[in-house]
């Protein structure tokens, strides 16, 4: 007797204060960046810490696009940080803890994502800040031209 099996995609939350975690580490340890950097570095971060756990840092769903994997709660919220629009970002709330951490610079043609105040990272289990690490040491000083075609590997 043949068993149908139906698979049912993995489903994981988004962590609003895992993020803010992650996000203030990867600043302050690679100063300010540009979105796409940050969103590569963040995939980099949850692809090895899924693998070596068997779970995501973040949680956000990634989708596929031009320049590899996409976090798209990530890529919304430093969106918003991009745009300074914190009361545009849904719920308002998040708007302000968004604004009260990072600020937007633009420098070049891109605008980098700078910190304002280190948010909590105790939020962050043993082997996520050790997958953390990892991600900055391996992978912080590098170009985003360079990470999107390490992602795209």
């Amino acid at each position: 007797m043949h068993t149908l099996t139906v698979e049912q995609p993995l489903r994981y939350r988004f962590s609003l204060p895992k993020f803010l975690a992650v996000m203030g580490r990867l600043v302050e340890s690679c100063g300010p960046m540009t979105k796409l950097k940050i969103v590569k570095l963040l995939y980099l971060l949850d692809r090895r810490h899924f693998n070596l756990h068997g779970r995501p840092v973040l949680g956000d769903r990634y989708l596929r696009m031009d320049y590899g994997p996409m976090p798209t709660l990530a890529k919304d919220l430093i969106d918003a940080i991009e745009e300074k629009a914190s009361v545009k970002v849904k719920p308002v709330a998040e708007g302000k803890v968004l604004a009260k951490h990072f600020k937007a610079r633009r420098t070049g043609s891109h605008p980098e994502i700078d910190l304002v105040k280190l948010p909590p990272t105790d939020v962050l289990s043993e082997s996520e800040v050790e997958v953390l690490d990892w991600v900055v040491k391996n992978f912080g000083d590098r170009s985003a031209s360079n990470l999107v075609d390490i992602t795209h590997r």
